[in-house]
């Protein structure tokens, strides 16, 4: 379903898969919705109207995950049939077939330069695909269980994965060695995110806790102990400041990044399963398995600026940034890395973050076709 950002209330029912929804991602330019679904499919629908734009038919198993690129040109689906795809969000049709993993791929992600997929497995592996090509890059082994999650670091030189073996590692993405284990965890590690500024990693485990880690050191900052069930779920703030989770225990909480100290519990009817948050406002979304969906103003919480990073697009057109309020693009000026701005755009206004890094953008990434940043 589609529900309105500002009042909670329903858009629209996305209908047509005939067993289980496990995912859905939202495209960077809000045009369209992908969903993965039990049914051995993932579905695009526009994001307007609700309609169904392309149904992605190819895999043989369960859709356990999916993600889209920066520039909403294409979409990765991840599936028990051991494999993972890309295909055009255009036309739907399937780009290429990502191969070498021996069991179920649990989930996906694709770098913010969007150069390169991490796929993640219950082989006990993560690997790296080259976008353009879909040739594998590299495997990155030492996980002893299946790896759950994957993150892909907001520079793109980072990736951490998430294991049943109660680790979660951070690995160099440009070589495929492992940077640090992150150890702590006594049980299953479900889930992983990374701060948008870069500096921090979360992870959530069986053991009724998460954890917050230094991405530099890889040491930990503060265990999230108040959950009495599996967390199974985070999201961060899109200001760095604030951590969602979700929990069987039939909760979702929030909690301070900087202090690890919980500033919330937000009720649930059934046990927490998903959880995400507004690019701007201070909204959070939670599903529960009882099939419930929570649209949660988050009352008292007032972010800090909204971190953005600049994007490099190549072709002579100079670096830039958008703000997530007025989706205005905006010339980069160096003196902005790292310092705190308003958006240009009079009307908006929103404050501003910048990281002190530029993304360059993949050429053999991009779409051929005319991308969302030139809009």
């Amino acid at each position: 379903r589609i529900w309105d950002a500002a009042t909670g209330g329903e858009r629209a029912t996305l209908a047509g898969h005939t067993s289980d929804v496990r995912a859905c991602a939202i495209s960077p330019d809000s045009s369209y919705i992908v969903t993965a679904s039990r049914d051995s499919t993932a579905r695009i629908w526009d994001a307007a109207t609700g309609r169904e734009r392309a149904t992605l038919t190819g895999h043989t198993s369960d859709v356990n995950a999916c993600a889209i690129s920066p520039d909403s040109s294409y979409i990765v689906t991840a599936s028990q049939d051991r494999t993972a795809r890309i295909w055009d969000a255009a036309t739907g049709r399937e780009r290429a077939t990502l191969t070498g993993h021996t069991s179920d791929v649990n989930a996906c992600a694709i770098s913010p330069d969007s150069s390169y997929i991490v796929t993640a497995s219950q082989d006990r592996t993560a690997r790296i695909w080259d976008a353009a090509t879909g040739r594998e890059r590299a495997t990155l082994t030492g996980h002893t269980n299946d790896v759950s999650a994957c993150a892909i670091s907001p520079d793109s030189s980072y990736i951490v994965t998430a294991s049943r073996d109660k680790t979660a590692r951070i690995w160099d993405a440009a070589t495929g060695r492992e940077r640090a284990t992150l150890t702590g965890h006594t049980s299953g590690v479900i889930a992983c995110a990374i701060s948008p500024d870069s500096t921090y990693i979360v992870t959530t485990s069986e053991d009724d806790t998460a954890r917050i880690w230094d991405a530099a050191t890889g040491g930990e900052r503060a265990t999230l102990a108040g959950h009495t069930g599996g967390v199974i779920a985070c999201a961060i703030s899109p200001d760095s400041s604030y951590i969602v989770t979700a929990s069987w225990d039939r909760t979702a909480r929030v909690w301070d990044a900087a202090t690890g100290r919980e500033r919330a519990t937000l009720r649930l009817l059934g046990r927490g399963n998903c959880a995400a948050l507004h690019t701007w406002r201070p909204f959070a979304f939670c599903g529960d398995g009882g099939g419930g969906a929570y649209f949660i103003d988050l009352g008292g919480i007032q972010y800090a600026p909204i971190v953005v990073t600049a994007v490099d697009l190549g072709k002579g057109a100079g670096p830039a940034l958008r703000c997530p309020k007025c989706l205005q693009l905006h010339p980069l000026n160096d003196a902005w890395l790292g310092q705190v701005i308003g958006c240009p755009t009079p009307t908006c206004g929103l404050s501003l973050r910048v990281n002190p890094f530029i993304t360059t953008m993949s050429v053999a990434g991009m779409a051929k076709r005319g991308h969302w940043w030139s809009r």
